[in-house]
């Protein structure tokens, strides 16, 4: 996170802009509602205003929480999950169903061949649909396919998936 302070002027005390970009840091370490921490934000002040007498840290620092809270919103950011890639061997008589429950973990199927040890299926699967994965593959391959995961990269949760999460349906 960048925090840019350009206030001239005095419009906001030199002593309450640390209270601004703690808030702003707090906003940003939970994110807009879900609780995960948002990252690549820039937020720049560029004004404010002050009371002499009823202006305080602590109330800085909520307004700026809530105004960076309130201005990601409106931006409209964008919610990653890490994805995996997922590397399994499996023997060919297997690898039909295999697929099948890779898809419907919303995997994306990056190669497939075959090999001495057996099918080589490579994919890229939400992290948040790998969960209990080791007692599927087994039931699935009669306990004879291996399989190996790394995070790969982060991608976009699918709308309807965010919307639940906003929603706490997950």
């Amino acid at each position: 996170m960048v925090f840019d302070n350009q206030i001239t002027g005095g419009a906001v005390p030199t002593d309450y802009i640390p209270a601004v970009e703690a808030g702003v840091r707090a906003a940003i370490s939970t994110g807009t509602g879900h609780g995960w921490p948002m990252s690549g934000a820039r937020v720049r002040l560029v004004d404010g205003a002050f009371h002499p007498n009823d202006s305080s840290t602590a109330a800085f620092e909520r307004v700026a929480r809530e105004a960076t809270v309130d201005a990601f919103v409106k931006a409209g950011v964008t919610l990653l999950e890490p994805c995996m890639r997922v590397e399994i061997t499996t023997p060919a008589d297997h690898v039909g169903p295999v697929i099948g429950d890779l898809n419907a973990r919303r995997g994306v199927i990056v190669s497939s061949e075959a090999g001495k040890a057996g099918q080589a299926i490579v994919a890229h699967v939400p992290l948040a649909e790998m969960f209990g994965y080791v007692g599927v593959l087994r039931s699935l391959s009669r306990g004879r396919a291996t399989f190996s995961m790394v995070l790969d990269h982060y991608a976009e949760v699918p709308r309807t998936l965010a919307n639940g999460l906003r929603e706490g349906r997950e």
